[in-house]
């Protein structure tokens, strides 16, 4: 469904963001996950440029008491922390802190503590 644009709001269409939500995950039982990406790469460019994304992105992540939000650039590199447990951060995945996806989700809390 399109709408028009709110008066009150300046900004442009960027088209569609896919969302897919998992109740658990195979590396942590715990909290669920939500992953949204651009459908093309242009549109994954722009996100990566723009702060007030970002913004919006952990925003809603805080909001729904996720853990962590990843941002995918799309173009096969690591992905960014961008939130974990409480804090805005930036650090990639692959990086000295989180080698792996594994080191990442260790520092989830503990669902059953």
């Amino acid at each position: 469904m399109r709408t028009a644009p709110d008066p009150g709001r300046t900004g442009v269409q960027i088209g569609y963001v896919y969302v897919t939500v998992r109740f658990g995950s195979f590396l942590h039982p715990g909290p669920p996950s939500v992953e949204c990406w651009a459908t093309t790469s242009r549109m994954s460019r722009l996100f990566a440029r723009s702060a007030n994304i970002g913004k919006v992105s952990t925003g809603l992540t805080a909001a729904a008491g996720g853990v962590c939000c990843l941002f995918d650039a799309g173009d096969d590199g690591p992905e960014q922390v961008c939130r974990l447990n409480g804090e805005t951060i930036r650090e990639m995945v692959s990086g000295p802190r989180f080698p792996d996806p594994r080191a990442l989700v260790a520092t989830w809390p503990d669902p059953d503590r």
